[in-house]
């Protein structure tokens, strides 16, 4: 739970600021977090702050059940368990990037980078063998948010607070993250849905021109559609032209 807290809220992030700085500049000039790009910042763990504990809480209680592992709810334990096993102090590995979104995203995800092979060679001799997870007990966690004891809900009210906090967002109260949470899971399965059908639509195109495929733009009814799955809306932008694809139909 306490190396989960410091790469989603910490070592992602500095990663992130390492290769794109709060006063970096893109090539044209333009400052880059701007707008809709906000700045984040690194949260140093602190066993003091509620919100930081309440997430080790959640998260490592949630972990135990998935492994029948006896459960710790006391808090001073659980402090003490954590200065008990410090943290390595993250590295950010320095690398050349452009000034595009792929870079951020390929960036701010890479997970193990700074990872040697030695390092994973050591990581790896030190997993169990088969034979000693024969009888191990897992089983998978059931979302019932309306619990309030099965720390699902805890974790997703710290994991949404501490996000908040990275990005310098207003956190929320617990009856509102339960509020929201609990419609998340038909919205799912509805984005879902239309996103089915505009692909499917999309095929019906490529079938309709098949029959007279060129070296022009695609025919002229492609639009550049935007889905705001925030909202029930839909948006059609103007006739664009794309790119030329050849497709092969076996």
């Amino acid at each position: 739970a306490r190396y989960l807290f410091e790469k989603q809220f910490h070592n992602n992030i500095a990663r992130l600021l390492a290769h794109f700085p709060p006063d970096h500049v893109t090539h044209t000039g333009q400052r880059f977090w701007i707008e809709h790009k906000m700045c984040p910042h690194v949260l140093q763990f602190d066993s003091s702050d509620k919100t930081h504990l309440d997430f080790i809480v959640a998260a490592s209680n949630l972990i135990a059940y998935v492994y029948d592992i006896p459960k710790i709810v006391d808090r001073h334990e659980i402090i003490q368990q954590l200065n008990q096993n410090p943290m390595v102090k993250f590295q950010v590995k320095t690398i050349v990037t452009d000034d595009d979104d792929d870079d951020l995203k390929s960036n701010a995800y890479d997970g193990f980078e700074g990872e040697t092979v030695s390092k994973i060679d050591a990581i790896l001799s030190q997993l169990p063998k088969v034979d000693e997870l024969l009888n191990l007990i897992v089983q998978p966690h059931d979302l019932k948010l309306e619990d309030d004891f099965n720390f699902q809900l805890d974790y997703i009210v710290a994991a949404t607070n501490l996000r908040a906090e990275n990005y310098g967002i207003e956190t929320v109260e617990r009856i509102e993250v339960k509020r929201i949470a609990g419609r998340i899971i038909p919205a799912i399965v509805t984005t879902t849905t239309v996103v089915a059908g505009l692909m499917s639509l999309e095929m019906y195109k490529i079938s309709e021109v098949y029959e007279r495929l060129t070296n022009k733009k695609v025919a002229d009814h492609v639009r550049s559609l935007i889905l705001e799955i925030g909202c029930d809306d839909l948006q059609g932008n103007e006739i664009e032209d794309v790119p030329y694809v050849n497709y092969i139909f076996r």
